[in-house]
């Protein structure tokens, strides 16, 4: 009975030949990392809404943290009580320019920097309000 053996892979995986990939870099980062080859990537449909419903969904809630948390009280305010509002009132800041950014018009129609944009603020905005929650916590 004869048995069969696998081929020999070569040691050195490195030495395989295979072609570099190049991809084309015309000097703007946030769009170096995007492309694959000449084909520019684009936002799956449906973003714009998303983006804007979780937007409103995060105001709505950062709202209720601000009623439960006593901004409407008449005491003597402290740092950590301007500190809260700050933050808060930043982040229902970029909560709210999200809806107007993603859904603004470009100069192209295959132009997504606007929701690019939404996105960041998005971001800045649930950040901002997560802060303002620590913060919170921490100074009371």
């Amino acid at each position: 009975m004869r048995r069969l053996q696998a081929p020999a892979l070569p040691l050195d995986l490195c030495s395989i030949p295979f072609p570099p990939i190049r991809f084309t870099y015309d000097g703007d980062i946030s769009r170096a990392f995007t492309r694959v080859g000449r084909q520019v990537m684009q936002f799956p449909a449906g973003s714009v809404q998303a983006l804007s419903s979780a937007a409103s969904t995060v105001f709505s809630i950062g709202i209720v943290f601000l009623g439960y948390w006593g901004i409407h009280e008449g005491s003597h305010w402290r740092s950590g009580d301007v500190c809260v509002a700050l933050l808060a009132l930043a982040g229902f800041a970029c909560l709210g320019s999200v809806p107007w950014l993603a859904t603004s018009p470009t100069q192209r129609p295959d132009d997504e920097s606007r929701l690019r944009l939404a996105r960041h603020a998005f971001l800045g905005g649930v950040g901002a309000l997560w802060l303002a929650i620590i913060v919170s916590v921490f100074t009371q």
